[in-house]
């Protein structure tokens, strides 16, 4: 009779994560580390911000002027209760502040 194995078949780190854990991952890479708009480090993500149209992170002065200027559903705070897995899949998606500034500033 030969033993029988059993293959443990893991889940993707992205389902057992929550949409808070994905973005704060997402948010250490070197790449959004600062701010899209001004340069500015971004440092532990508490003043972070998201425009969830652009896809990119902002400082809190930046968001400021991002609410005054555009659709203000578009600006939440990097680390709000309000994610959805759409966003954070989009989010996820989306190149990264360093390549959107290089698009944008051409």
């Amino acid at each position: 009779m030969r033993a029988r194995h059993s293959i443990r078949i893991g889940q993707a780190p992205h389902l057992t994560e929550t949409p808070l854990q994905r973005i704060a991952k997402h948010l250490r890479l070197v790449e959004n580390r600062r701010c899209c708009d001004c340069n500015v480090i971004l440092g532990d993500g508490r003043n972070t911000f998201v425009n969830v149209d652009f896809c990119v992170y902002i400082c809190k002065n930046c968001a400021l002027v991002h609410l005054k200027h555009i659709n203000d559903n578009a600006i939440i705070s990097a680390f709000s209760n309000t994610w959805t897995s759409y966003m954070v899949d989009r989010m996820l998606a989306a190149v990264s502040n360093t390549e959107v500034n290089k698009i944008l500033e051409r």
